[in-house]
């Protein structure tokens, strides 16, 4: 089977058919893709902008978190530390006032 041309109007190329076509739906493939390409990374821009807003958004929350847990444990420590304090300070007067009991006594003596 022979195969189908036709010929340019203006410089009479003769041009196969299939060539013609091929060229065609080649162009209407790449307008196509890109179309698609753009919107994909349109799409694609859309998510990492949403997902670096939400990673800022946890990265706040985890800081806010950590700062209220920081709080916490410092009043513990500050509150453990007084009542170490107030014993070691019970402690010390106690064993004062046996001392001076004690002088008092050898004085007496």
């Amino acid at each position: 089977m022979a195969e189908q041309t036709i010929t340019c109007p203006k410089c009479g190329t003769v041009i196969p058919l299939s060539d013609a076509l091929t060229d065609k739906i080649r162009h209407q493939l790449e307008d196509e893709m890109g179309k698609e390409l753009r919107e994909k990374e349109k799409t694609l821009g859309e998510r990492e902008k949403s997902l670096k807003e939400s990673q800022k958004n946890i990265d706040e929350q985890v800081a806010k978190r950590v700062e209220a847990e920081k709080g916490k444990m410092r009043e513990e420590a500050e509150t453990k530390a007084a009542e170490k304090l107030g014993v070691e300070f019970k402690d010390l007067q106690k064993a004062n006032e046996e001392k001076e009991g004690q002088i008092k006594q050898m004085r007496e003596q």
